[in-house]
């Protein structure tokens, strides 16, 4: 428990939320130890949770362990060339912190190679599907938790059809989610200007 903790602060982007996360590794909070006791499902709309620390919340850890075991489903199912040179599409909308986990998400997809279709400012859901599907991605991810509460954020996956995904890929991905916890690289300088500006983009 304590080394996952420790890891989450070593890989989490908002110092605000480390510093919650250390305060419990300080004062032996159960409570804050149960957000790191299961982490996130990735279901058929991808991930949708409150927004805050540990593994079972919306952040820049969990985004980023959503991107890589997202990476590594498309690989295994086009292939890495075809799936890196199709490429993402990735947006998000006007909820606090949609912009940063889009940055985050990104990121990965373009240092492991993938091109990015990005939306630089917040889009309407079915945007993306739409240009998505016009450009033939490979896949497209929406940081968005539609109705939800403001306090929450999501992580919405549409596959190559530009249709939300359907089992049994949902369960593929959340196998590969926990098989790539890890940061395959450093994403810390994560932010709209360097995705726009990658080579890839």
């Amino acid at each position: 428990m304590e080394l996952a903790m420790e890891n989450y602060c070593k890989w989490e982007l908002d110092q605000t939320l480390v510093k919650e996360v250390r305060g419990w590794l300080a004062e032996g909070n159960g409570k804050g130890f149960d957000h790191f006791k299961s982490r996130l499902k990735f279901g058929t709309a991808g991930l949708r949770a409150r927004m805050g620390p540990g593994l079972d919340q919306m952040n820049t850890v969990t985004v980023m362990q959503a991107t890589q075991g997202v990476l590594r489903h498309i690989e295994g199912k086009l292939g890495p060339e075809n799936g890196a040179s199709r490429g993402i599409g990735i947006a998000f909308d006007s909820r606090h912190n949609s912009e940063v986990f889009a940055a985050v998400t990104a990121t990965i997809c373009l240092r492991r190679g993938f091109k990015v279709l990005f939306h630089d400012t917040p889009v309407p859901t079915p945007i993306l599907a739409y240009t998505a599907k016009l450009r033939s991605t490979a896949a497209a991810i929406m940081i968005t938790a539609s109705h939800n509460p403001k306090e929450d954020n999501g992580y919405k996956l549409y596959g190559e059809d530009a249709c939300q995904i359907i089992p049994p890929d949902d369960v593929a991905i959340q196998k590969l989610i926990e098989e790539n916890c890890e940061p395959w690289s450093d994403y810390s300088d994560a932010s709209v200007d360097s995705v726009t500006s990658h080579r890839l983009c």
